[in-house]
């Protein structure tokens, strides 16, 4: 829309602009691909929303240290907006290479950035390049942005073609990574199959495309503490859909991506609680038990900072044990991920059963819920700030060697702990 409007007002030099798009074309004219060549001309716009619009006209083309684009827009609010619209950490991240899912020895995954065993279908992965006339726009900006309206419209092939129009490998995984984000908005099924076609063809972004699939479709969701049926029908649906998507295509993977779901899920549901319930450990499919101690251990410790393990394990077994029945609907929440403490087995661990950790890590599993649930109070605890050493030094001394063992890694965590890798949800 933006650039619509300007390409509309057509206007001469700087010096013979008589209105808003004029002047924000000439600045535009000066971009290099670095923020000092629009500093100064930018700054001589004397309106706020002149500036508002270059930046976001320079930044939505995606092309250079378009970063730090939204920090010459100050403090206020532009800045805030500018941030929300251009957020694509992907894009700066420094990717590892993904590694397809296994079948470990002791069960769980083996990595959290591990990658589905699949061949795209043909409509997507051998798209052919569909014609579109951009005029005056950039191209790689006008392919994506109709790959987009097309996802938005249901047409997950044309939204491919559209992007396989672009040469540059990484503007091309882009198009397919917000066609994907767009197309999923459904919230169907065939929306699931579209966009999770079109994450495949997203490069080195498909971890990330995933990952942002999964919370899509865990938020909103309804806090933890109700039971109302209709609400929570449309959450335990998506569930199933992804694993009907994926269990043929490849088992390994689905159950990863399980995981994945339920984790985001969880943490949504205990966000911001005031107090902890179990009552989606009876709403729930048993796959989610692991993912609902874990969310709720998160949420006990942040509400007791000042107890020890013993009395923290004591106090969530309580919490867990207790039945609220609320009738809350969905909510929106942010939630935060966690850095990966557990990012490979060491010689041994590869026996030790895992499971995905808020979505972003990964942690050990113990089939007696007691014991799980001291697992997950360590891996809570250790990611606050400051992160709380001596709570996590209790399970040295614990009698489970699983708590002593997850109590020893977790104590090797860097000093400013792990909590707050990523968003877990909901993203601008």
């Amino acid at each position: 829309m933006i650039l619509l409007l300007l390409a509309l007002a057509g206007c001469g030099g700087s010096d013979e602009c008589v209105d808003a798009a004029c002047r924000v074309d000439a600045v535009k004219t000066r971009w290099d691909g670095t923020v000092d060549s629009v500093r100064a001309p930018l700054a001589a716009l004397a309106d706020p929303m002149e500036q508002e619009l270059v930046v976001l006209s320079l930044a939505e083309g995606g092309l250079g240290d378009v970063a730090g684009l939204c920090a010459l827009l100050g403090s206020g609010e532009g800045r805030s907006r500018c941030e929300a619209r251009t957020a694509r950490p992907h894009l700066n991240a420094r990717h590892r290479a993904g590694r397809k899912a296994t079948v470990r020895p002791g069960g769980g995954p083996s990595a959290i950035d591990v990658l589905p065993d699949v061949e795209g279908d043909p409509r997507f992965a051998q798209a052919a390049p569909i014609a579109v006339d951009c005029g005056a726009e950039a191209e790689v900006a006008c392919r994506s942005r109709n790959a987009q309206l097309a996802a938005q419209a249901g047409d997950g092939p044309r939204a491919a073609g559209l992007c396989a129009g672009i040469s540059a490998h990484t503007e091309r995984a882009e198009c397919h990574f917000r066609a994907a984000e767009q197309r999923l908005a459904g919230l169907d099924a065939g929306a699931l199959v579209e966009a999770t076609e079109l994450c495949l063809q997203a490069g080195s972004f498909l971890t990330a495309c995933l990952g942002h699939q999964a919370r899509a479709w865990a938020d909103p969701v309804p806090p933890a503490t109700s039971t109302l049926a209709a609400a929570w029908a449309p959450v335990l649906a998506h569930g199933e859909a992804l694993h009907t998507y994926w269990a043929p295509r490849d088992a390994a993977f689905a159950e990863f991506e399980t995981m994945r779901f339920w984790s985001e899920v969880t943490n949504h549901a205990f966000a911001d609680l005031p107090e902890i319930s179990g009552d989606l450990l009876e709403l729930l499919p048993a796959e989610a038990a692991p993912h609902i101690r874990a969310a709720a251990a998160w949420r006990y410790v942040e509400l007791h900072p000042e107890q020890g393990l013993a009395e923290a394990a004591q106090g969530l077994q309580i919490a867990l044990d207790r039945r609220l029945g609320g009738q809350e609907g969905p909510r929106s929440v942010f939630t935060l991920g966690a850095l990966d403490l557990w990012p490979r087995d060491a010689k041994g661990e590869e026996l030790v059963p895992a499971v995905i950790y808020r979505a972003t890590s990964r942690r050990a599993l113990d089939a007696d819920p007691a014991i799980d649930q001291v697992i997950c109070l360590l891996e809570a605890a250790i990611r606050q700030q400051p992160h709380r050493r001596a709570f996590v030094e209790e399970g040295l001394q614990h009698s489970a060697p699983v708590v002593q063992s997850t109590a020893t890694r977790l104590l090797k965590a860097p000093p400013h702990g792990g909590r707050g890798k990523a968003p877990s949800g909901p993203r601008p």
